[in-house]
């Protein structure tokens, strides 16, 4: 999953970067009792960059794969990013 992020970082195409995001969304519930804390940290530090997207579709999943990972990840989520 990191590849994903990192490939949706370093492409300009909004429709590539709204389908990474969707792909950690709909991954999270499956991978979130694999998941080490420094992989949610990551997922976290990563999503929120893209909250500053130029692109209302981009910026608007982006907060929407946060809600759900945030449900996703409780509680160590809401313990380690307050």
């Amino acid at each position: 999953m990191h590849e994903v992020l990192e490939r949706a970082h370093a492409c300009n195409d909004w429709r590539v970067v709204i389908a990474s995001i969707n792909a950690i969304k709909y991954a999270a519930d499956g991978i979130s009792d694999l998941c080490k804390q420094n992989e949610v940290e990551f997922y976290c530090k990563n999503l929120c960059e893209f909250i500053e997207n130029e692109n209302p579709r981009v910026r608007y999943d982006a907060l929407d794969c946060i809600a759900i990972i945030s449900d996703d990840f409780k509680p160590r989520i809401q313990k380690y990013h307050k």
